[in-house]
């Protein structure tokens, strides 16, 4: 490896040099935020007079002493590019006539941009991927033949606009401020040991910082012959990146969730290097391409099954997006095994119940990452060679799970109960929504009218029967009595039963219920207002009498599923810690695991596992149990010997003579000090429950 300070322009400049950019890198991507620091920092350069300006690094492998593979910096050699094309073309439009400028233009042209000695590649500076038309559109094509939605082209209309209508500096003073961009230019050298994936990773580089998928794509494609290179972008990551549209980040998250255990989010690079460790990276790639495929189908919901695409979309609506990897792992087997729709429908309906019930119930998302992530092993574990629905094995594990069902006396009281009004606005109008078409996708689009409006057309909003602040026409609607009228109001106001949806002007909201019913819901084509304008009257027994009805086709909409498997052998649980709505009382333990190390035994007592568990953590790092010793809040934890404590280190001890439910507590505490069970993955302590007979 070579390093030196030198100009940008000596690195750029000898009409032999070629710059390529390999297919591994990413698309050109710097946003109006970077040009116009660039530019400003030019326009600062020459004003004041400045000797250089400090550019980064730019990272290359001289391949034929003319070829120059760029490794890093390819973002800041493209954007002075497209300012050097910009004043080119700025010249040849007419726009600067001194001659100075001309001349300036023509020395541009002939020794940074072009590659006159070459018929086939004209560009000095050759992308792959996207940017390459878009940047050959620049230079050879006229102004209406720009690709306009590339980055290339709009980071382009940004210097050249500039340029001629700032009038900050002429061409030969912007000229002269490229000239003073200093880098530290790299040269690697494989043949000597230099290795150009390990170099890039540790660069710092002043661009814009990579994605998790970029590092990764770098990871495949870098370090192999171009032939290769381009072999492998073509055939898999080109199309990858398509299927997954703007989510590549989020599929290859899921994909290392089904084939690499539980990641997390922040750690999807090292977790895939890990995975492709000693793997042929054809091999790696066809499987992405695989999955992208299916990934593809959830996202876009084509299941070639109107029925299925409903369905998923409701499921999409809810913005919980867990069981993504499951949902790849089945659809697989699915289309692997040739199953009916019925059961890709089956399964995709119960997600949906089982998801909104919780939401309902109030339970907490945290776990279900964990959950879902290996519960598609769970089946397949259950099922074996056995001739038995995947549906229904899915249906008893779920229902059987630490991650509660909720069952429907638990859903109907909570969604004729509680203040739906309050749940996120896509949640509540996805509620609205269902209740109204049912499962007719024929009828008006509740949800969608809810988010966006056409031209042309009312939007609709989500309306209060009886409105949120309660005046004195509606004490009247409610009793005449204010104290009852408030415990009325206060209970039913956000509540489903009080709820509809209208495209009406919201100044009518605190009109009493005669004038709304004349105005709104007479003249209501949704099937939400029907009930409400037959009614003469708003009070209590009306509120009642509908929250039974919605609550009745909620229990149809969202259906607790049922199913006839029971297994063979009695199935374990297991639960992690933010689960916090299990009880563990009259629970027997099988095993704690913390950070993948297990602590199992054929009884294992909770004190057992908790004295494990805590001498685990204090090896792992002593200082969080100090502090907690030390905390007058903690008083499970303590730094000297009392009675019924059981000593952990020095200086650190334990009292467990508590109920289960009080331990659990206590290993949370712990678990939030040394913030473990953060983020998306949450089973770095993971117990295992005997199964009950």
């Amino acid at each position: 490896m070579t390093g030196n300070e030198e100009y940008l322009y000596n690195f750029m400049e000898g009409r032999r040099k070629r710059f390529v950019i390999p297919v591994y890198q990413r698309n050109y991507n710097w946003k109006r935020e970077q040009c116009k620091k660039l530019y400003d920092d030019l326009v600062d350069v020459h004003r004041n007079n400045k000797k250089s300006h400090f550019f980064g690094s730019i990272v290359s492998v001289n391949d034929d002493n003319k070829t120059f593979t760029i490794i890093d910096g390819q973002q800041r050699l493209t954007t002075v590019s497209l300012i050097m094309i910009a004043m080119v073309n700025a010249v040849n439009h007419g726009e600067f006539q001194d001659e100075k400028d001309i001349r300036t233009s023509k020395r541009i042209y002939e020794d940074f941009i072009v590659a006159e000695d070459d018929d086939v590649n004209k560009l000095r500076l050759r992308p792959y991927n996207d940017d390459k038309e878009a940047l050959s559109s620049l230079v050879f094509d006229p102004e209406d033949m720009y690709k306009k939605e590339s980055n290339v082209t709009v980071n382009y209309r940004y210097f050249y606009d500039r340029i001629i209508n700032n009038h900050e500096l002429t061409l030969t003073e912007l000229s002269d401020a490229i000239e003073k961009l200093q880098i530290i230019s790299i040269e690697l050298k494989p043949d000597q040991g230099d290795d150009p994936q390990l170099i890039f990773e540790s660069l710092n580089s002043t661009g814009l910082a990579l994605e998790e998928s970029d590092k990764i794509r770098n990871y495949i494609l870098m370090g192999i012959p171009a032939d290769q290179q381009e072999h492998l972008y073509r055939n898999y990551w080109y199309k990858i990146e398509r299927l997954a549209q703007n989510n590549l980040e989020d599929f290859i998250f899921n994909f290392l969730m089904i084939h690499a255990g539980k990641v997390k989010s922040n750690q999807i690079y090292k977790a895939f290097k890990d995975f492709a460790k000693d793997k042929n990276n054809e091999s790696i790639l066809s499987s992405l391409l695989k999955y992208a495929t299916i990934y593809n189908k959830l996202i876009t919901h084509d299941f070639d099954d109107p029925q299925a695409n409903l369905i998923k979309e409701r499921i999409d609506r809810l913005n919980i997006t867990t069981p993504t990897p499951f949902l790849m792992s089945f659809y697989n087997l699915y289309v692997e095994k040739q199953w009916p729709i019925e059961e890709l429908r089956n399964v995709l309906s119960v997600i949906e119940s089982y998801l909104l019930r919780r939401t309902i119930c109030g339970y907490q998302t945290n776990a279900l990452r964990s959950m879902f992530a290996g519960l598609h092993q769970r089946i397949m574990k259950l099922i074996g060679t056995n001739d038995i629905s995947y549906s229904s094995v899915m249906i008893y594990l779920l229902k059987n799970m630490s991650t509660t069902f909720p069952n429907d006396e638990m859903f109907k009281q909570a969604f004729g109960e509680s203040a739906v009004y309050n749940l996120r606005p896509y949640i509540r109008s996805y509620i609205l929504d269902r209740l109204e078409r049912k499962n007719n996708a024929e009828t008006i689009n509740v949800f969608e009218k809810l988010q966006t409006v056409q031209k042309n057309e009312k939007r609709f909003s989500v309306e209060h029967i009886m409105p949120q602040t309660l005046n004195e026409a509606w004490v009247g609607e409610l009793g005449g009595d204010l104290s009852k009228a408030t415990t009325i109001h206060d209970k039913w106001v956000h509540t489903i039963a009080n709820l509809t949806v209208t495209a009406y002007n919201s100044e009518l909201s605190n009109s009493s219920f005669t004038k709304k019913k004349e105005l709104v819901y007479n003249n209501s084509t949704l099937h939400l207002n029907k009930f409400v304008s037959n009614k003469d009257q708003w009070t209590e027994k009306e509120l009642k009498e509908r929250r039974n009805i919605l609550v009745k086709d909620a229990l149809e909409l969202w259906q607790y599923p049922e199913t006839d498997f029971t297994p063979t052998t009695a199935v374990s649980q297991q639960v992690t810690l933010d689960e916090d709505d299990f009880d563990f009382t009259h629970k027997q333990l099988s095993s704690i695991s913390i950070m993948g190390v297990e602590f199992k035994k054929p009884t294992l007592e909770w004190k057992t596992a908790m004295i494990w568990a805590l001498k685990q953590l204090f090896d792992l790092d002593p200082q969080p149990l100090f502090e907690l010793a030390n905390d007058n809040v903690e008083s499970y934890i303590v730094g000297s010997e009392v009675d019924h404590s059981t000593k952990v280190a020095d200086n650190v001890y334990v009292y467990l003579n508590t109920d289960t439910n009080t331990k659990i507590r206590l290993l949370r505490r712990v678990a939030e000090k040394y913030h473990l069970n953060e983020g998306d993955v949450t089973d770095d302590i993971v117990l295992t429950l005997k199964p009950e007979e």
